[in-house]
């Protein structure tokens, strides 16, 4: 890479945020420490600037001298970089690198099992699921992914007791309360879902979209009182939020509706 190259670099990565990162880049071309590095090539990915992460990450790889921990690290972002950029045969083997530094990583096993839920091979991905569960037991990522697996392969039973656990592991998993959601509203079952979406607002009033949610199953489930509870708890937090108003004003005609009914 010629110097120029380097330099276009070097200003791209100070763009990012970025004092902090200009602050880093300069320490890491004074210093040369690994661990900079790391954090270079972390938050370059986190802001979607893959190219230049690639390259700090490489240059960090040249330096590690097989030193396990940093080693491990730099092939699994490098991994995540390809993955993001859907060069799956690329991901695979950055992450089977990572995996000779750090064989028990549950977090390897994960990405690995993902990376071959996106290609459909749902065998491969049981299996790297599995192990990351066999590693560690409470891996709500790992659990969430064998339900996924499950739901591909038809297994939809097996499906929600997996997508259970990783819930019973951590009922305030994002990831796991919009799948479980989603195969409700799918299977027209809303009450697979509501005692999870329950328990995730009691525990995150302030997360409006959710209780919106919330607010929306009960009212396909005509629950009227409670889903309008919930809407106006929205509108404490953010008055005016037009998507709470139309809905309470559907339950309105609703009642009336069913007041002319009777």
């Amino acid at each position: 890479m010629s110097e120029l190259d380097v330099s276009e670099f070097q200003s791209q990565a100070r763009d990012v945020n970025s004092n902090s990162i200009t602050e880093l880049v300069k320490s890491y071309e004074e210093s040369g420490e690994l661990s900079l590095v790391l954090t270079i090539g972390q938050r370059l990915y986190d802001s979607n600037q893959l190219a230049e992460a690639r390259y700090y990450l490489k240059s960090g790889l040249a330096k590690t001298e097989r030193e396990s921990f940093e080693s491990a690290v730099i092939y699994r972002l490098l991994g995540n970089i390809a993955l993001k950029e859907s060069d799956f045969s690329e991901a695979e083997s950055y992450y089977n690198r990572a995996l000779e530094f750090d064989p028990l990583s549950e977090t390897l096993h994960v990405n690995l099992g993902s990376l071959f839920v996106q290609n459909q091979k749902y065998n491969q991905a049981m299996y790297y699921y599995t192990k990351a569960i066999q590693i560690n037991s409470s891996c709500v990522k790992a659990w969430i992914g064998l339900a996924i697996v499950n739901r591909g392969k038809g297994e939809q039973d097996l499906a929600w007791a997996n997508l259970n656990r990783a819930l019973d592991l951590d009922s305030d998993s994002l990831t796991a309360i919009h799948i479980c959601v989603d195969w409700a509203i799918q299977e027209e079952n809303y009450y697979r879902a509501l005692p999870w979406v329950m328990k995730y607002v009691a525990n995150n009033p302030s997360n409006i979209e959710i209780k919106y949610t919330l607010a929306g199953m009960l009212f396909h489930l005509r629950r009227f009182s409670e889903a309008r509870k919930n809407l106006h708890e929205i509108l404490e937090f953010s008055p005016g939020w037009l998507k709470a108003i139309e809905l309470i004003e559907l339950i309105r005609l609703e009642g009336v509706a069913i007041d002319k009914m009777d």
